[in-house]
């Protein structure tokens, strides 16, 4: 069962929501760490971690979902999923850090010690040999368990 609040994990950080994060996030090449969270009418959770010194050029990565990039495209498709095929918000919560590797580390290890599943531990795809249908469809899956947890966790 997930008790720790998913707000005490992200104390810190600057929040957006996802269809306007291009325009709020920091246009500086400084280090941050990131969470992209999911909610929905049955409750909220993370949906991936990362970290990055290039903040905006990151979120367009995930806008444009490049199948040659695998994280890019899981990560683009699932926000993609969540936003037109189900009833969610996605934010983007983001803050500077100078240890980034680490903080990103560090709270992908909170999350899942909070019961969390995370489309970071999804296996990656070789782009070269894997069915771009697939993998789409493999993403929606994720998105789908991920909503149904939601759900089973705040009943």
């Amino acid at each position: 069962m997930i008790t720790v609040p998913l707000g005490s994990l992200l104390n810190g950080f600057a929040t957006t929501e996802w269809g306007a994060c291009l325009e709020a996030a920091p246009a500086d090449s400084g280090t941050h760490v990131y969470a992209i969270i999911v909610t929905a009418n049955t409750g909220q959770f993370p949906l991936y971690v990362g970290q990055t010194g290039r903040l905006c050029d990151r979120i367009g990565d995930y806008t444009t979902a490049q199948f040659h990039a695998p994280t890019d495209f899981r990560v683009g498709e699932a926000i993609k999923y969540l936003r037109t095929q189900k009833p969610c918000r996605v934010d983007f919560f983001y803050r500077p850090s100078e240890a980034h590797l680490q903080d990103e580390k560090v709270l992908i290890r909170e999350f899942l010690l909070a019961g969390y599943t995370l489309l970071n531990f999804l296996a990656a795809f070789d782009y070269k040999t894997a069915n771009r249908d697939e993998e789409r469809s493999l993403i929606h899956k994720f998105c789908d368990m991920a909503l149904l947890r939601s759900k089973i966790e705040r009943t």
